[in-house]
């Protein structure tokens, strides 16, 4: 390519003065050293950029499109450049942040309300086609923050415990396993189970729990709608499994019963994981707190935890 920035910049400023002199001057350039330049890629597009008509420099056809780009370029190359001053100075930013648990884009958009307030000039991208393999997006570049169910040991990352919530399996009044306070997996496993996921590979009860074990459900249907999971429960169609603080609506109208699964229950560790490569701006952290603080409604479901 012959044309580069320092020929987009000449021609918009000889088009802008009209003259060799005050677009030299312009530039920092010697007016002898601007003549050379001109000839130069003129010479090389074997095309002249302007005539010399009197003392002024006139457009040609050629020079007029090359003034159309570059008057696009070095107004984007100036924005950049702003953008990224501002960036370095941590006072800008964008924070792509994708959750490994589809329940968690319920939670998520509510705090991003009181996060642009207190940072206006930081956008925040939720990345809901990186959930399937977050840890695998954050590592590529195309993350800079994963909200993660599953336990990850790598040296790469940087990892924040947020909270836990607590598993629970939903049936209707009066489901045959309503009366009982707690199920174990093999029970469980013979179910026909509604889990909130679009595969087995991102369940967190077919993953965690029941695969460990060596079960496989008698039947499941991934169902992607919190909502409709719970309707499907309370009408007996099967046995919904939901983080307890996503139906406790439901739970407190008592049209589906909670079951804890397993007599201790099964919890799930929420965490946070950055790049340790990569310096923390303080509106990454600030966000990060404002999930450990504020990401779970206060329905006693949810344990905060303290940094670890």
């Amino acid at each position: 390519m012959d044309l580069d920035v320092r020929h987009l910049q000449l021609v918009a400023g000889i088009a802008e003065t009209g003259s060799m002199t005050k677009a030299a001057a312009r530039l920092n350039l010697t007016q002898s050293a601007l003549s050379h330049q001109l000839r130069d890629i003129e010479a090389r597009l074997n095309t002249p950029f302007f005539l010399r008509v009197g003392k002024r420099m006139v457009l040609t056809a050629v020079g007029r499109r090359v003034l159309e780009s570059a008057i696009r370029i070095l107004d984007d190359l100036s924005r950049a450049e702003d953008d990224i001053r501002r960036m370095a100075q941590q006072r800008d930013g964008v924070i792509r942040v994708s959750t490994e648990c589809n329940t968690g884009y319920h939670w998520l958009p509510p705090l991003l309300a009181t996060f642009n307030r207190n940072h206006p000039r930081v956008s925040v991208s939720v990345m809901p086609d990186t959930t399937d393999k977050p840890v695998e997006a954050l590592l590529d570049g195309r993350l800079d923050l994963a909200i993660l169910t599953s336990e990850v040991s790598d040296r790469r990352l940087r990892i924040r415990k947020l909270f836990t919530d607590e598993m629970v399996a939903l049936v209707s009044r009066n489901h045959p396993l309503a009366g009982r306070g707690w199920l174990s997996p093999r029970a469980l496993a013979a179910e026909h189970l509604l889990v909130y996921s679009s595969s087995p590979e991102e369940s967190f009860m077919l993953r965690r729990v029941l695969a460990p074990a060596g079960l496989v459900p008698a039947r499941v249907s991934f169902i992607m709608l919190t909502e409709a999971m719970i309707e499907m429960a309370r009408a007996g169609l099967g046995v919904g499994i939901l983080p307890r603080w996503s139906a406790q609506g439901a739970i407190a109208a008592r049209t589906v019963v909670p079951l804890s699964i397993t007599r201790r229950g099964v919890r799930r560790q929420w965490s946070a994981a950055t790049l340790k490569a990569q310096v923390e701006p303080p509106w990454l952290t600030d966000f990060i707190d404002l999930i450990a603080e504020r990401a779970m409604p206060a329905r006693g479901a949810a344990t905060r935890l303290a940094t670890a």
